[in-house]
Formats: structure tokens, C-alpha cells, sequence
């Protein structure tokens, strides 16, 4: 009994990786939208730059700069992977995990708590660092820990946590949507 109740205190602590996977998949759409980011099209107030300093000013976002900002944390992931690839198995899962939470935390704060766009755009760049780290280390951690007759449900299991993230992403965009050009820091 005490070495499942271990299990799944484990489990559920790797799979917080697969849910905050699914929750920055879910937000992004709501945070570069009109109104959070971007400015609304009523919008009078001065318009913020690359550089220019302010926590309620938006930003006049062009396609690109959508697509780019949305892929940022696809990009780090992937740098991340390729780093996971390479020096995983010296690292351990235990410490990829680790690795993947610090950015993953310091990701998100940094990209809440600036004050000028280019360091948003860092912050959604580290914290995909850590999206590659966790994703990395998780199926394989998950298959690892746990006997042979739970080994695909668990791993299934923290699929399931992802699309848990994604729908806890939406919900908070539909929570803080109505709070004009801070709402996605508190997303």
C-alpha cells in the first residue's frame, strides 16, 4: 500500500508537467488576442514598443509577431528536446524533471512579471525550455516508476493530464479576458 500511495505522489508530480504543457497551449490563444496583448481597436492610450517600459500598455502585433510570439514556446521546446536527446541519459529523468520545473517557473514569472515586450518574448522562451525538459523526461520517468499491469494507463494517463491543461488554459482565458491589457499576466 505505501509503494502505490509513493507511485502515484510521483506520478502526479511528473504529470504537473504534462498539465502545464496543455495549460500554455490553452492560454497563449487567449493571451495574444485583442485586448490582452494586443491592443483592442478602440485602444487610446499610447501603444507600447520593444522597449518601452509599462505593465498596462499593449502592443500593436502584427502576423508575424503573432505567430512568432505563439511559437516561441514550440521553439524552446524543441531546443530543449534536442538537448534531452543528447545528454539525457547522463542527466538522469530525475534531474531533467527538476530542470524542466526551474524554467518552467522562471519562464512564467518572467513573461508576467515584464515590463517591456522583449523580455515577454524571453520568458516564453525559457519557460518552453522547460516544456522540452518535462515532456522529455515524463513517459519515460512515468514508465520507469510504475509496475508492468499500470504502466500504459499511467502513461495514457498523463496524455489525459494534458488535455486537462489545455481545457484549464481556455477556462482562465475566458476568467480573465475581461481584464483590458493585464488580464493574460494573471492567466
Amino acid at each position: 500500500m505505501a509503494g502505490s500511495v509513493k507511485l502515484y505522489n510521483a506520478f502526479v508530480f511528473i504529470a504537473l508537467g504534462g498539465l502545464l504543457f496543455g495549460y500554455i497551449i490553452g492560454v497563449t490563444s487567449n493571451i495574444v488576442t485583442k485586448g490582452q496583448l494586443e491592443c483592442a481597436d478602440d485602444w487610446t492610450s499610447a501603444i507600447g514598443t520593444w522597449t518601452s517600459v509599462g505593465y498596462t500598455q499593449c502592443y500593436q502585433l502584427t502576423a508575424l509577431d503573432k505567430g512568432f510570439l505563439t511559437s516561441l514556446n514550440l521553439i524552446g521546446a524543441l531546443l530543449s528536446s534536442l538537448f534531452c536527446f543528447a545528454y539525457s541519459e547522463n542527466m538522469g529523468r530525475k534531474l531533467e524533471v527538476q530542470i524542466g520545473a526551474a524554467l518552467f517557473l522562471s519562464g512564467s514569472a518572467i513573461a508576467a512579471a515584464s515590463p517591456v515586450k522583449w523580455a515577454i518574448y524571453i520568458g516564453f522562451t525559457v519557460y518552453g525550455l522547460g516544456i522540452g525538459f518535462g515532456m522529455h523526461a515524463a513517459p519515460v520517468f512515468i514508465a520507469e516508476i510504475s509496475p508492468a499491469e499500470i504502466r500504459g494507463a499511467l502513461v495514457s494517463a498523463k496524455e489525459a493530464i494534458v488535455v486537462t491543461g489545455i481545457f484549464l488554459g481556455f477556462l482562465s482565458g475566458l476568467i480573465f479576458s475581461g481584464v483590458e491589457t493585464v488580464g493574460w499576466r494573471y492567466m
